[in-house]
């Protein structure tokens, strides 16, 4: 247990007005160590690893959760769960917007350094981050990794960040909830016969409260630390690419890390995706162009394209990526469901006014389509799941 204690010194502190400004804190952890530096700001040198992982805990997100402002229910109707909620999203902004206004420091001394030489250098620019709902980046793997090797090192290693971030996911929203929960007892059920250990006791278990979620990614990473100490103990041939591979990944021991992953890129987590239908034949993988007219398609080109600039919309190759993508069919309409399609992105698009649009398809991956579910628009339109 931690106990952080406040001083004030020399400040006149009401329960309406605050304190005033020129009042000063002395913030101290039971060792008595000062975590101010003396020109006012934080000095996380003094924190234990402990502390530090403790506060990353509440603002760290991973790369594929889904910020969202619509609350659950639960949320929505608690007032201190909303404040709570606006407070950490305030506080995931100002990480992110400290992180851009460092990074860009560090890029002008960085130009300015290679200029000076005789024979310039080239160099590498930090990557500047955006804390958007449609971001697909997240601050444990664009954001704290970069900050020094120290953060570095307790995002790789450290399973507390990875199993706040897992269990978030499985309470964001209703929709959210049900595509990681399946995920994740996807995951359980494979690795659990790997692991030689029966996974039906958490499968039993609904998944509505909080606990429910934290019990099935503590049982997921309790499966996958199984069964990668055993394939440690297997013997292998020890080669120049496996050694080196095994220096590179020294601080990557995170088991929920390593869980998470392996839901993302082995298929565990189903993706839901606007569909198209149309009974043909899979696309050139050299890109093949269709001109989309039906009323029904209209909405949904339109759907696709939401957010994306002028310049996207005006027939340019889109470079920007993410592009805009969607699950295509080409089975004939009672074959869709259980049976093989393609997700492709759009690499230009040329919108008109009427609604209709020019599109330029590319295939980038088979898919095999488990569920269909109807739009909410009442168009007759698809996702597919």
């Amino acid at each position: 247990q931690i106990t952080i204690i406040q001083e004030k010194m020399g400040a006149n502190c009401t329960k309406e007005g605050g304190c005033t400004k020129d009042a000063s804190y002395h913030w101290s952890i039971t060792t008595e160590n000062s975590i101010l530096s003396d020109d006012g700001d934080l000095n996380f040198s003094a924190l234990s690893d402990d502390v530090i992982l403790l506060i990353l805990s509440f603002v760290s997100y991973a790369m594929m959760e889904l910020r969202t402002t619509q609350l659950t229910n639960k949320v929505a109707n608690n007032k201190e769960a909303q404040k709570r909620a606006k407070r950490e999203q305030g506080e995931i902004d100002r990480l992110v917007k400290d992180y851009n206004r460092q990074a860009q420091k560090i890029n002008k001394s960085q130009e300015g350094a290679s200029r000076r030489l005789l024979n310039p250098v080239p160099y590498r620019p930090i990557v500047r981050v955006k804390n958007t709902e449609r971001s697909k980046f997240g601050s444990l793997t664009h954001v704290f990794p970069l900050v020094n090797h120290r953060t570095r090192g307790l995002c790789l290693s450290s399973d507390v960040l990875w199993k706040e971030a897992l269990i978030r996911l499985c309470n964001v929203n209703e929709e959210a909830s049900n595509l990681w929960i399946r995920g994740l007892r996807s995951f359980v059920d494979k690795i659990g016969v790997e692991a030689n250990a029966s996974a039906s006791e958490i499968n039993e278990h609904t998944v509505d409260q909080d606990e429910d979620a934290n019990s099935l990614v503590l049982e997921a990473c309790r499966l996958s630390e199984i069964v990668e100490s055993t394939r440690d103990d297997s013997p292998v041939t020890e080669t120049s690419t496996s050694r080196r591979d095994e220096n590179n990944n020294d601080e990557d021991t995170s088991v929920a890390r390593n869980v998470f992953r392996q839901i993302l890129c082995d298929g565990h987590v189903l993706k839901r995706l606007p569909l198209f239908h149309m009974t043909s034949r899979i696309p050139s993988n050299t890109g093949e162009s269709w001109h989309l007219h039906e009323p029904r398609y209209r909405i949904l080109i339109d759907q696709i394209m939401s957010g994306r600039s002028d310049r996207d919309r005006q027939g340019r190759p889109i470079i920007r990526k993410p592009r805009p993508r969607f699950a295509y069919s080409f089975q004939s309409a009672d074959n869709i469901q259980n049976n093989v399609a393609c997700i492709v992105d759009i690499t230009r698009c040329r919108m008109y006014s009427d609604g209709a649009a020019d599109v330029v398809v590319l295939p980038m991956v088979l898919i095999k389509i488990e569920e269909l579910e109807e739009q909410e628009n009442g168009q007759g339109l698809l996702n597919a799941i």
